[in-house]
């Protein structure tokens, strides 16, 4: 579903789409381009995800795996046109004339993993689950859901689904086709989610007071479900088999994927392994020592001196677009943060330009906001603010912060010291963060960075614990919806971790959600941006390339615009040089 969720469209990217094909094998007599099945691919995974629970996942490896490789939806997104394609939907939607009802006729021969049909009722359960209150980890991807009524077969066909919406959206389409296939036969055997009604799924007090809705949400959220690969199945092309903490999470192939004749439906490798290596150089170790296959993204500070031409001559890597932005977010509940000029006081003593060109290796790019910059609606005139202590200065004096006798600046008793809250194990970050800390340091302002671990980090982020906090989206190449992170009431369940608050800004992004003119979505956007970035809830920082390298035993490696940006159910390894068999270890 992150594929639309606070995602964004690319039309000037798609010129500079990567294609990369490994050089022929001069083991065998393999015919360049002629996929071949077996062998493993193992990739490096630098944080566990929390889950591949499609309904209650809250990392961005999480979706990104989940969504690549076990999961599907009504509708799909072509990688290279990013047109919506039938995924397990015949055909695209029928829609109505006052945009309020999507209607879906589903492929029969669509099947889960255990063999069991995919009808409409799996579709109903997700969403019934999703936007049940008392799931709360489904939260954030339940304000996407909140303008459909209702979801139902039409004359009791199971292979006819309509989706019915409260009031028109111009991301229904896709939000609608984004919907994944949750097994119900597998998650509410006993047909909870039946006895609650989409009525009752619209009041909050109604939901509380139905029992069917309390025992499905303590059955669902059951924390033992959550890596169990008796519940984590799919109608996608592998399947999930094990999860180690802390050490590897197992795929295998699909041996009756449903939809294996059909256009890119073959997969090819026998299993999919995800080794997780926390510490940069130790992945970097293991993949020039043949212990991994691909490393999604080897650090800038380490990219440009990692291989040897001769001594590494295994390994092929490039750089790749990936849509995202960093960011150091304030928490405006925060006394010290409300006052906006003395927020542009502190993105004043972030100095990007040194970050991106000393440490990012010049493989970045400053931004001024959220949107990512190659789509039509960035605002190119609204300029990155650049580094400037006197012009910082002046503002934090102007608010009334004064140096008291130990240096640290005060106003009304109160010191000017925070906290900035890291995700523990990153050297890159560490890095990256002691450039504006020593900054503020100078400036006398007392700032401390405060290491969690991924998961702690996340609940902290979530529950608002934090004073500021270093941190970063993940975004997408179709065309996204504001309201997730920036509207005030997404502060409770949704992304708005900061309490960002602006009428105005809740007042455009409700208009545009409304609006199905994308000229006017393009102005109103520019607007939203401009309001948020004079307003710098974020010190926005910038937008970086990724380097992926890999074994140049794998062959058909591509990198698309959409995150991930590479779809491993492509690759293949040409028999002669494929090194894993069905006894090998799982430890290798």
């Amino acid at each position: 579903m992150k594929k639309y969720f606070s995602a964004f469209f690319i039309v000037a990217i798609l010129a500079s789409v990567l294609f990369i094909s490994c050089k022929k094998s001069s083991k065998s007599d393999y015919v360049e381009g002629v996929a071949e099945t077996g062998d493993w691919l193992i990739v490096r995974l630098q944080a566990e995800p929390d889950t591949f629970n499609p309904a209650t996942t809250q990392s961005t490896d999480g979706d990104e795996i989940g969504d690549m490789l076990v999961y599907e939806s009504l509708i799909g997104l072509d990688n290279t046109t990013l047109l919506d394609v039938p995924s397990i939907a015949d055909t695209l939607p029928d829609i109505s004339a006052d945009h309020l009802q999507y209607t879906y006729h589903l492929n029969k021969n669509a099947k889960f993993s255990d063999g069991v049909g995919v009808t409409g009722n799996d579709f109903i359960c997700f969403i019934k689950t999703v936007k049940n209150p008392l799931i709360i980890n489904a939260a954030p991807k339940r304000s996407y859901l909140q303008n459909i009524q209702k979801v139902e077969l039409v004359n009791n066909d199971p292979y006819t689904i309509r989706f019915t919406l409260n009031e028109p959206y111009f991301l229904a389409s896709q939000i609608c086709g984004s919907t994944l296939a949750l097994p119900k036969h597998v998650w509410d055997p006993n047909s909870l989610t039946d006895k609650y009604s989409w009525d009752e799924l619209a009041s909050n007090d109604k939901m509380m007071k139905n029992p069917s809705a309390k025992e499905y949400a303590d059955w669902y959220s059951d924390p033992a479900k959550s890596r169990d690969p008796k519940f984590l199945i799919g109608s996608g092309k592998y399947i999930f088999d094990s999860w180690e903490t802390a050490q590897r999470i197992t795929f295998h192939r699909n041996p009756n994927y449903w939809n294996a004749n059909g256009k890119n439906g073959q997969a090819y490798v026998d299993k999919i392994i995800y080794k997780i290596i926390t510490d940069e150089n130790a992945a970097l170790t293991a993949l020039k020592g043949g212990e991994i296959d691909f490393m999604p993204n080897v650090p800038k500070y380490l990219y440009f001196n990692a291989f040897d031409s001769v001594k590494n001559k295994d390994i092929a890597h490039l750089p790749y677009d990936y849509p995202n932005m960093s960011y150091i977010g304030w928490n405006l509940h925060n006394p010290l943060f409300q006052d906006v000029h003395v927020r542009l006081a502190l993105a004043k003593l972030v100095n990007t330009d040194e970050i991106i060109h000393t440490l990012l290796k010049g493989m970045a790019r400053p931004i001024t906001g959220g949107t990512f910059f190659h789509r039509p609606e960035y605002d190119t005139t609204i300029q990155p603010i650049t580094f400037d202590p006197d012009g910082a200065a002046k503002l934090l004096e102007d608010a009334g912060w004064k140096a008291g006798s130990d240096g640290i600046l005060m106003k009304n008793g109160q010191k000017f010291q925070f906290s900035i809250l890291t995700v523990s194990g990153s050297e890159i970050s560490d890095k990256i963060m002691l450039i504006p800390v020593e900054a503020m340091r100078k400036a006398g302002i007392s700032v401390e960075l405060q290491h969690l671990e991924w998961s702690v980090f996340l609940q902290n982020v979530r529950s608002h614990k934090f004073d500021a906090v270093f941190s970063g989206w993940g975004t997408q190449a179709v065309e996204g919806d504001e309201y997730q992170t920036w509207h005030s009431s997404q502060t409770v369940g949704g992304s708005n971790s900061i309490f960002y608050n602006n009428p105005e800004v809740d007042s455009l992004i409700v208009a545009d959600r409304g609006e199905f003119d994308f000229a006017k979505r393009v102005e109103n956007h520019k607007r939203i941006q401009r309001l948020i970035f004079n307003d710098q809830p974020y010190a926005f920082l910038y937008s970086v390339k990724l380097a992926g390298a890999w074994n140049n035993r794998i062959h058909n490696v591509k990198f698309y615009p959409p995150r991930p940006c590479y779809d491993l159910t492509e690759w293949f390894v040409p028999k002669a040089a494929q090194k894993y068999g069905k006894n090998e270890s799982a430890s290798k």
